[in-house]
């Protein structure tokens, strides 16, 4: 080993003498006289050495020399002294390699020389350099340890420890880590292993840890350390079922449950800690019904802030939850049933306003409109019964269906009737009907080569077919069934509501033949044909007015017309 830049100190004390000499790698080589005194020098070597240690070299005098130490009985355990008698040198030497370890309570060697005649001492000071060894070494291959799921944040769970036999701190300092690393436990610079968060025992009731502990220089070893979470009782409430019962269409801030409030209790009896308890809806079914409940968190108690509908469901389940404040995962769940008591309701009509459109010569027993209602309680649709509010001697309603017909010969002009719609215990709900009745001569008819039926089905279809094809409005007045084609009856208006003449609608008709036969085509098939009806040709063949929903399924026959038999659709 090379020349190490540091000072030796030979420090002399009373007569002796002060000399001032560079450390030096071993063997050392020195000189000693036996007369002018004793000096300390200090040598420097790492651990793991064999061999010599100082060469020495006797000035003036042959002495024989002694090896002792008075203040490190170990030390000479490591050294011996050789020396030929008689002779001018000797040599101090390994007796086993150097050991920091050994040697750590003072990390060195400390001898002296002494001349046997002369009693001269010559001190001397070896430092032995540590050097990286060892790995920490834990006392334990698997450590136990039990806490408790409601022990709170840091608390110390268990302690692991390890040691590194090396001499110095540098190699000898133990650092702890938890591979991998996890969020609900801590390990300290002693060992000591913490909680970092609330255990909770619905995840997992036994942790198995992996500690390393590692020196400064990397070198390392691992334990294990298995911690079990003792599982404490939760909530649990006084009762296994819960019921009550409100009116549809209330709300109710405190809803009585029965047979007694809902209440929870600490199960844990044997803790000390008083555990808050919380309480909360867990489940609501039908879902739909979830925002119509609430729950004191503080007391459990049941509002319900919105109606509910016993035409929907006759009843609503909800799951109640009871749970620690501090500990979630502590939970207690229980069932309520709330039955919706029916009220009675009155009905309700689809539209408040009715439109229809007719002629002055549609027959006796023809069908205007249906109006209808529909009730909220259930199974009471198919009872409600339509009047008139004030009888008309132009139409009637049929009590049952709600159709409204003709009853007498009516003249060009618009028509209004209110129109109830009466429940078994006499609520009801009123609507309006306008029916505005024209001149037929405004009329246009076409022929299409297609049962009556088939037409009727896709009237509206039809409608806006000849809509497209024309660019006009069409009001259909009538579908009539002629000797297996159809006639369809209609009038016309601009965009501004001003009727257009059946002579204008013809020639638009004539001129746009192509395009109103395939847009009919696109709604009957391709197979779909028509024809304009020329004033007086209905008078040569019998009509069939098909007069929809009339009372009694009556239907209207008229034969031979002249000028036409027209009605709405």
């Amino acid at each position: 080993m090379g020349t190490i830049n540091c000072l030796w100190t030979i420090i002399v004390l009373g007569h002796w003498i002060i000399n001032s000499i560079w450390c030096q790698s071993l063997p050392a080589a020195t000189e000693i006289d036996c007369i002018t005194g004793s000096s300390l020098e200090t040598l420097t070597e790492a651990e793991g050495y064999r061999g010599d240690v100082e060469g020495i070299n006797l000035v003036s005098v042959v002495s024989t020399l002694d090896l002792q130490s008075t203040s490190c009985p170990v030390c000479l355990s490591f050294l011996e002294l050789r020396q030929n008698v008689g002779t001018a040198s000797a040599t101090v030497r390994t007796k086993k390699p150097l050991d920091a370890e050994e040697l750590k309570g003072t990390g060195s060697l400390s001898y002296s020389i002494i001349c046997r005649d002369s009693r001269v001492q010559y001190d001397r000071i070896v430092t032995v350099t540590d050097v990286n060894e060892y790995a920490p070494e834990f006392d334990k291959d698997l450590y136990l340890a039990n806490v408790s799921e409601y022990a709170p944040w840091r608390t110390i769970v268990t302690q692991v420890r390890a040691v590194d036999k090396d001499a110095t701190p540098a190699h000898s300092t133990v650092l702890y880590s938890i591979e991998p690393p996890t969020d609900t436990f801590h390990i300290g610079g002693v060992g000591h292993i913490y909680l970092e968060k609330l255990l909770d025992s619905s995840v997992t009731t036994v942790y198995e840890l992996n500690v390393k502990a590692q020196d400064p220089q990397g070198k390392s070893s691992n334990t294990t350390v298995k911690i079990v979470v003792l599982v404490r009782p939760g909530p649990y409430f006084q009762h296994n079922y819960y019921n009550a019962s409100i009116a549809e269409n209330e709300v109710m801030p405190n809803l009585a449950v029965y047979p007694a409030p809902v209440q929870a209790y600490n199960g844990d009896t044997a803790s000390a800690e008083n555990f808050t308890i919380h309480y909360s809806i867990h489940t609501v079914s039908p879902s739909e019904y979830s925002e119509a409940f609430e729950i004191n968190k503080a007391t459990g108690a049941i509002g319900v802030k919105t109606e509910l509908d016993q035409e929907k469901s006759s009843a609503v389940q909800l799951v109640l939850r009871a749970s620690y404040e501090l500990y979630p995962h502590k939970i207690a769940d229980v069932q309520l049933v709330v039955e919706v008591e029916n009220v009675n309701e009155a009905p309700v009509f689809s539209l408040s306003l009715y439109t229809s459109n007719i002629v002055t010569t549609v027959p006796l027993h023809y069908h205007v409109v249906t109006v209808k209602a529909k009730d909220p309680d259930v199974g009471e649709t198919e009872m409600l019964q339509y009047f008139l509010v004030e009888p008309s001697s132009l139409f009637a309603v049929e009590p049952s269906s709600g159709q409204i017909y003709v009853v007498s010969d009516i003249h060009t002009g618009t028509v209004t009737l209110k129109v109830n719609a009466t429940d078994p215990h006499g609520l009801y709900d009123t609507t309006t009907v306008e029916v505005t009745i024209k001149d037929p001569s405004n009329v246009v008819q076409i022929s299409i080569n297609k049962p009556s039926d088939t037409v009727m089905d896709k009237v509206q279809e039809m409608k806006k077919a000849l809509e497209r094809a024309l660019g006009l409005q069409v009001t259909v007045v009538s579908v009539m069934d002629s000797g297996g084609d159809t006639v369809v009856s209609f009038i016309a208006m601009e965009a501004n509501g001003n009727l257009v003449s059946p002579e204008d609608v013809k020639n638009d008709l004539e001129k746009n033949k192509a395009k109103v036969q395939a847009e009919l085509q696109a709604v009957f098939g391709d197979d779909t044909d028509f024809e304009i009806v020329d004033e007086g040709k209905e008078s040569s063949v019998d009509i069939i007015a098909i007069v929809l929903g009339t009372v009694g399924a009556i239907v209207a026959v008229i034969a031979a017309i002249i000028g036409g038999v027209y009605g709405q659709v």
